[in-house]
């Protein structure tokens, strides 16, 4: 990969859910998790078990430990901010 093709944005994501509404918007242009909102690289991370019940309704220290890992494995790879797909990460 060149540097030009270095994600410079890195976006944690939760699970990909058949059931769950909120990973309609992903599918939305312009969206953060859509892939053409953005005119450069972007590297998404999808965050296994992170789902509204793991995350809204009982905080899990294992996605939580997950979503910190898979930042700093970001990190590593050059990534120059970090994100996330769901204002309701927040709670971590």
């Amino acid at each position: 990969m060149s540097n030009t093709d270095t994600p410079i944005i890195g976006i944690l994501g939760w699970e990909a859910r058949k059931n769950n509404a909120l990973s309609q918007l992903g599918h939305l242009p312009g969206d953060i998790a859509h892939p053409t909102t953005f005119s450069f690289p972007v590297l998404y991370k999808r965050i296994e078990g992170a789902y509204h019940e793991t995350v809204i309704m009982k905080p899990s220290a294992k996605v939580l430990r997950a979503m910190i890992d898979a930042a700093k494995e970001m990190e590593r790879n050059a990534v120059k901010a970090i994100m996330t797909d769901c204002g309701f990460n927040a709670i971590f």
